[in-house]
């Protein structure tokens, strides 16, 4: 079956929000006025949580184009 070029763009306009997302975060995190000592555990597990999730839809995204080239 061919490849759904509409599910890749989607994928990748999804991953790049979740990093533009992680970036803004970790800005956040290096703000002296906004990160405090109770914000930061909480921004802490927001960037892993983005990092995670990047890595898993870019796991999908290659195995949705192997199956589909297969």
């Amino acid at each position: 079956m061919p490849v759904d070029d509409q599910i890749l763009k989607d994928f990748d306009k999804h991953i790049t929000r979740v990093e533009e997302l992680s970036t803004w975060l970790d800005k956040l995190y290096y703000d002296p006025e906004f990160s405090t000592i109770f914000n930061r555990p909480v921004l802490s597990t927001l960037i892993t949580g983005c990092d995670f999730l990047t890595e898993n839809l870019e796991t999908l995204k290659k195995k949705y184009i192997a199956r589909r080239k297969g």
